[in-house]
């Protein structure tokens, strides 16, 4: 039966609170990473989706040329291809282990998200039965997956641990304990990781590489049953069969000879014979053609023959493994009875013969190698044959291999992050790789996926970072700065850029800058010439700080060349011309490097701001200063004034007011103030007349501490308000002064690890992170239920809803569809929730938004609500609000929520008899028709925006209905459906008791749908804050009755 009153009413509706304009706690976009997740799965360097490899250590084949599993150490995780065989370039691997997913990397093991996950794998071996062991480094274990591809569940399970009691129980080497036993490991003594390896011989016993614990410990096949609580070793060497040992060896000058020693043993193989083979920390492989049973090793590889006396041994040659007599890292493996030993110092892979015939001598300990993989000869060691991109013929520091059932050879190229395949050669001659994995193609390196979708800001405790919007631009341009990929992204439209939670990111820059025209896949410094020392005119080497002029040029921070320079206007450069600098400041030339403190040097520049009137103003951190350069610029000026310093010429760091101490990103006001994240002195201060009067070391008129180490700052040119990331988050601060009187924060939003900071054109902050993506924030959106006005409350599907943008208003003209259906667009705008479209009431006052929530919405966890322009894919404002079963509401007649409800008296045959009220009450035992929304979800649904075609009943045994306290019970309970002519709309029925009945009067009511109360509406006095219904505070839901 439907409502008699028109939905119009809609528009008389509570003031919404009147705050400072707030941002959503959460990013709805983020670009950098394959998709958006809160909280985040990944902190990689570049993109990772399961086509990449980041410091692959391991390969092993199933038995019979079954899958491939590649250790993917820095990512934690290892991945497997099933076919090994119709492998190409870059493909994509089919299961992935160690891990929830292909998108995720954080270290995993005992007392993280994934007891059953890995932290740094090293190692992997199968057994004749398809079992996979993986040497999990730094976990200190070795975890069995049984069969990983006939597992049908994710993640996938093990069904052995060695090295700790339990997969949950710890992951401390030798199990916390000071001495090593039978069943312990130490892989990563004290956190420090080393390098060690896992191999299975002809009988199926396991043999490990105890690195930490200078050994490797055999552990017979009988205890590797399923489910063996720690397995227990049953032969040592390298410990004088000592099992409770661990000592170094102490040997002298001898030690790379003496053969019944182990120096971190690192990897280990068996050859065709049964023979093991173990490469250890003093630069050389040892072979044990026994191993059962013996304690020293028969024969040494890798050592060269003493050379003539006053003579130098020339690394690498025909006879040496590394480049010296320690910490070579190697790696050996076997084909049949051929030994080669991955030669990571000289980027190579040597063969030898089997060395069981060679004689030892004092002078030549070791035999010489047969031929090289990687190297034009045996005396060459360069990575990548010293050219400025790999290839198929080169090594970069490889460090594993194996061959398949077919006899082709796989190598783990660690270097260049990379498993190339050659094909299987009868005389062992492997030239030219005709597969790569982990890379799209031969002449790419970079750890992880690099094609234009990801960026790499943190390296090696070293951040970057850098983001800039150029709002003189239409629409508005944003540059990004790709610290250690070497280059600029520029994307045309800032309003359309990145990915929201539910898709992965396809999306590409428009242009780059700092590599070839339009190649998104590489990162060479310096392009063309790919070398870290010499600087182009087109190159970069580790860009950080950005700035765009009123004419739309860009300037870089062009950290490790110590210099900034000035692209023209990057967006006017035809497409498929290399973009060229035009201006260098802080070197003499293009071509220069000096990095000393002087007026025309800069040291490593880091962030960059223009002041009004157009002068630059360039952190240095290491000189600890921030120089400002005048207009007009010219090539190599000398800048005119210095902060943080008294002269140009010194570099010492200061906490006075006039001193800096490792100053990051920077910003400017509207007055010429400048703003510097004084990251080490842990403030952020503030100095007032540096752009036009020339200075020497000048004093902050603004000192603000404690801050942890701030990274980024940005000024809005609006309102002069301040935003800061420091630690792991981002603040939003009052206008210089007012922080200054009461050093109130307006906001503080968690990051992740946030480095860099800009504002778009609508003041939404742009933020890069130190787990390597940029994230998107936007206005918050308050989303409220249209009947009780309650916003903290979770919300259901199919019910009124109405939202705006918290303190802040967006541009749209009114407009009102009284008449169903509604459109999905209204005004120019949608609002999403978890992506789907809402049929829309109203968009009105450039305020709020009414609509209707969609029934393909969740009705658990939390759902995103995003106001949205699609026309020019901009987010005006996003919420996140939890979700339920049912949000009962009453419509009330003062449009407060509280109050008489709008309701119907009904006549005994069904027709109306007015609006219920003090003037005309229901009498006992009458029917009365209650107008509510919440009611959750239904069985087939209508369209969304639309009304129900046929009666569509809620669940009324779901439904309680009480008047003054009791529950008026099924009976009299006649009806629940949606209302069949306003979409969001929900009617009920019911018959008022009458033995006894309610009092006459004013009487209580409220209902309960799925144990979910309608007694709740907000508080004017409080905020706006949702309050309970009650007799006390005079807010309760009300009918007449005779």
């Amino acid at each position: 039966m439907k409502l008699l009153w028109c939905f119009a009413v809609l528009a008389s509706v509570p003031v919404w609170a009147q705050v400072s304009p707030t941002i959503n706690e959460l990013p709805s976009r983020e670009f950098g990473q394959a998709q958006l997740l809160n909280p985040p799965t990944s902190g990689a360097p570049n993109l990772i989706e399961g086509r990449e490899l980041n410091t692959p250590l391991g390969v092993a084949f199933a038995p019979s040329g079954g899958p491939m599993y590649v250790a993917d150490t820095s990512n934690h995780r290892v991945l497997a291809w099933r076919t090994p065989a119709s492998l190409t370039k870059g493909n994509q691997a089919d299961l992935v282990i160690g891990q929830r997913d292909f998108v995720s990397n954080p270290p995993q093991g005992p007392g993280r998200d994934l007891t059953s996950g890995l932290t740094l794998p090293a190692g992997v071996a199968v057994d004749a039965a398809g079992n996979l062991y993986v040497l999990d480094g730094g976990n200190n274990r070795i975890v069995r997956y049984p069969n990983p591809f006939s597992q049908t569940t994710s993640p996938l399970s093990i069904d052995l641990v060695i090295g700790q009691k339990t997969q949950s129980s710890g992951n401390i080497a030798n199990e916390n304990n000071p001495k090593p036993t039978n069943h312990s490991l130490s892989f990563a003594p004290n956190g420090t990781f080393l390098r060690a390896g896992i191999a299975l011989d002809q009988l199926g016993n396991l043999w490990v590489a105890d690195s930490g614990n200078n050994r490797v410990l055999r552990f017979p096949a009988s205890q590797l049953a399923a489910g063996t609580i720690e397995p227990a070793a049953d032969r040592v060497l390298g410990q004088n069969g000592s099992f409770v040992t661990n000592d170094a060896p102490v040997c002298g000058n001898t030690c790379q000879t003496n053969l019944a020693v182990l120096l971190q043993p690192q990897n280990l193989a068996f050859d065709g014979t049964g023979a093991l083979y173990v490469a250890d920390g003093f630069a050389r492989v040892l072979y044990y053609p026994n191993a059962a049973v013996q304690t020293a090793a028969s024969q040494v590889l890798g050592i060269s023959p003493t050379p003539a006396l006053g003579q130098s041994v020339s690394f690498p040659n025909d006879y040496s493994l590394g480049n010296s007599i320690l910490n070579a890292s190697l790696a050996v493996f076997a084909n049949g009875n051929s030994i080669f030993v991955a030669d990571a110092p000289a980027n190579r892979i040597v063969r030898y013969t089997t060395p069981a015939s060679f004689v030892r001598s004092d002078t030549i300990p070791s035999p010489k190698i047969e031929s090289v993989i990687g190297q034009p000869d045996l005396f060459s060691g360069k990575a990548n044959h010293a050219l400025t991109e790999p290839a198929a013929t080169s090594l970069s520091a490889a460090l594993g291999g194996a061959f398949d059932s077919l006899g082709n050879l796989w190598v783990s190229d660690t270097g260049n992050n990379r498993v190339l395949s050659y094909p299987a050669s009868g005389t062992s001659s492997f030239t030219a790789a005709t597969v790569v994995v982990g890379q799209t193609n031969f002449p790419f390196n970079a750890p992880n996926l690099i094609e234009g979708r990801e960026v790499w800001f943190l390296a090696n405790g070293s951040a970057g970072g850098g983001i800039v919007v150029d709002k003189t631009s239409n629409p508005t341009h944003l540059y990004i700065a790709d610290t250690f990929n070497n280059r600029i992204l520029g994307f045309r439209d800032a309003r359309a850029v990145g990915v929201d939670a539910r898709s992965i990111l396809t999306q590409k820059p428009d242009l780059v800058i700092g590599q070839p025209a339009g190649d998104f896949f590489r990162s060479m410094a310096n392009y063309p010439n790919g070398d870290p020392d010499l600087p182009t005119g087109t190159g970069l080497y580790r860009p950080i700080g950005l700035a765009v002029d009123e004419s739309g040029n860009l300037f870089v921070a062009d950290s490790g060349n110590g210099r900034v320079l000035r692209f023209p206007a990057p967006f006017s450069v035809a497409a498929g011309n290399l973009q060229a600098a035009d201006l260098v400041l802080g070197q003499s030339g293009f071509t220069q490097k000096d990095q000393s403190a002087s007026p025309q040097t800069l040291g490593t520049p880091y962030g960059l701001a223009l002041y009004p009137d157009g002068q630059l103003a360039v952190s240095d951190p290491v000189l600890n200063r921030v120089m400002v350069f005048k207009k007009p610029f010219v090539n190599g000026e000398a800048a005119f004034t210095v902060v943080g310093q008294q002269s140009f010429a010194s570099s010492s760091a200061s906490s006075s007011l006039a001193g800096l101490n490792s100053p990051r990103h920077i910003a400017t006001d509207t007055s010429g103030r400048l703003y510097v994240a004084d990251s080490s002195n842990n403030r952020v201060v503030v100095f007032r007349d540096t752009s036009n009067i020339a200075q020497t070391g000048p004093a902050a008129s603004f000192n603000f501490p404690n801050f942890g180490s701030p990274q980024g700052i940005t000024v809005s040119t609006i309102s002069g308000e301040m935003w800061v990331t420091s630690g792991n988050a981002i603040y939003h601060l009052p206008e210089v002064n007012a922080f200054n009187n009461t050093s109130k924060i307006l906001q503080q939003i968690a990051s992740n690890g946030p480095l860099a900071i800009a504002l778009d054109s609508s003041e939404n902050p742009i933020v890069a992170e130190a787990i390597n993506r940029v994230t998107f924030y936007f206005a918050k959106l308050i989303v409220r239920n249209a009947f009780s006005f309650t916003s903290s409350r979770p919300m259901t599907p199919g019910m009124w809803a109405q939202a705006a943008p918290l303190g802040k208003t967006f541009s749209a003209s009114d407009e009102v569809h009284e008449t169903p259906p509604y459109p999905l667009t209204a005004a120019g705008l949608q609002m999403l929730v978890n992506g789907v479209t809402s049929g829309i009431y109203s968009v009105e006052q450039n305020a709020y938004i009414n609509f209707v929530i969609p029934w393909e919405a969740p009705t658990s966890g939390v759902a995103e609500f995003l106001l949205f322009n699609p026309t020019t894919k901009e987010i005006v404002a996003a919420g996140s609000v939890l979700m339920t079963l049912a949000d009962p509401a009453f419509r009330t007649t003062n449009f407060q929520g509280w109050g008489q409800v709008m309701a119907i008296n009904l006549k005994t045959d069904g027709t109306t008899n007015g609006l219920n009220g003090p003037q005309n009450p229901v009498a006992r035992g009458e029917m009365l028709q209650l107008a509510l929304t919440g009611q959750g979800p239904v069985a087939n649904p209508p369209a969304d925006g639309f009304p129900p075609s046929a009666l569509t009943p809620t669940n009324p045994l779901d439904l309680h209905v009480f008047i003054d306290g009791i529950d008026i019970g099924s009976a009299n309970v006649v009806s629940s459906d949606l209302d069949p002519t306003y979409p969001g709309s929900w009617t009920v029925n019911i018959r008022i008791p009458d033995n006894p009945g309610p009092q006459p009067g004013s009487r209580s009511i409220l209902v309960t749908m799925r144990d979910v109360p309608s007694n709740w509406g907000y508080d004017p006095n409080n905020g706006f804050a949702d309050t309970q219904l009650t007799l006390p505070n005079g807010r309760i839901t009300t009918i007449s009755v005779k």
